[in-house]
């Protein structure tokens, strides 16, 4: 499972692409690390929300094997 981008985009949402670049112990994808460079600031998600998104996709994760499994069963 990839990581995160750990900045808010425009409208205050998590970033859905992947962090590929490390600044600081964060996670940033090539978009917001460009930002930075150019002296823009971004807006750092907090901590919870990371956490509660990871988890989120963590149970969909599950749910889709469950639902493969079910479907591997049927066949």
């Amino acid at each position: 499972m990839f990581q995160r981008c750990q900045v808010l985009n425009n409208t205050g949402r998590l970033c859905l692409y992947e962090g590929s670049k490390i600044l600081r112990k964060k996670r940033l994808c090539q978009y917001h690390m460009t930002l930075l460079v150019r002296g823009e600031r971004v807006k750092w998600a907090p901590k919870r929300l990371l956490e509660w998104d990871l988890d989120n996709r963590m149970k969909l994760a599950v749910q889709a094997e469950y639902v493969a499994s079910l479907n591997r069963e049927a066949l």
